[in-house]
């Protein structure tokens, strides 16, 4: 049962590093239509595309047709968005503090990315160690620092999602109130979903690490076998060095000993009689 727990954890733990990394990397987190363009914003990519209504809005005042005509369609970083929005010289009655809705989509992109990214490596790491377990050797470390990883993996996600969410909230409500023609109210997408059902499916690899897989009977005999190989290296060792192995060698005399006896002179030169 164990055995088969743990391989069951190493595999969904890889996938869950895989799924999250595509999430992060290709999905799109939110979307929104404002203006006549239409914004499809990942964590640090927003892809841009604009309607009729883009024409409308550029005829109703000179500084909005110019902003218009700055956001072409294609992608974008969403640092590239900020400065835009921060740049335009409307009043923020229009713009309704769209630079500071975009610097926290900017800032909260920026956390969830990294904090996915160390997610992932947890779960690989965590299903390195479990494998090393089950299919190697069951010994106490590898067991702690699969369980180590299996458990910040999880957390570290969970934390940069609930960052994303709370400092992302006001995108939904950017000039909702406003009668603004092409302007849509939903913003969280396919991709910002699906990185919650993650998260609630990243806790199953420590479940069954911990409760399903345990420690495997055999863990208790290998560290004695490595207990009992330890003692005989350093027995073996104590032999080859005469019973001395460890010790603090012994120092010749003191420099500051007497001094040497001459024994004659026999070194050449001349002596008198």
């Amino acid at each position: 049962m164990g055995h088969i727990a743990g391989s069951v954890s190493i595999g969904l733990s890889c996938a869950l590093g895989f799924f999250w990394l595509i999430d992060m990397v290709f999905a799109t987190w939110q979307s929104k239509g404002v203006l006549g363009l239409h914004y499809y914003v990942g964590l640090l990519r927003v892809q841009v595309t604009s309607s009729p209504w883009s024409f409308v809005a550029g005829m109703v005042n000179s500084d909005l047709k110019k902003f218009v005509e700055d956001l072409t369609e294609g992608t974008s970083t969403v640092a590239e968005i900020r400065d835009t929005w921060c740049a335009t010289k409307l009043l923020d009655s229009v713009t309704g503090g769209a630079c500071d809705v975009w610097g926290w989509l900017h800032v909260a992109g920026w956390t969830m990315g990294l904090m996915g990214i160390l997610s992932v490596i947890f779960f690989f790491l965590g299903a390195g160690f479990s494998y090393y377990y089950w299919q190697n050797e069951a010994r106490t470390d590898p067991r702690m620092w699969a369980r180590v990883s299996l458990i910040l993996a999880p957390s570290t996600s969970c934390f940069g999602l609930l960052f994303y969410t709370f400092f992302t909230w006001g995108f939904s409500d950017w000039l909702s109130s406003l009668p603004i023609v092409g302007t849509s109210h939903m913003t969280f997408s396919t991709g910002f979903m699906f990185a919650w059902v993650l998260a609630v499916l990243s806790w199953l690899p420590i479940i069954l690490h911990e409760v399903f897989a345990g420690k495997a009977w055999v863990e208790q005999h290998n560290e004695a076998a490595a207990e009992f190989r330890h003692e005989q290296r350093e027995a073996a060792m104590d032999a080859a060095y005469g019973g001395n192995y460890g010790a603090t060698p012994q120092m010749g005399p003191p420099m500051g000993g007497p001094p040497m006896q001459q024994q004659g002179n026999w070194g050449g030169g001349y002596q008198q009689y």
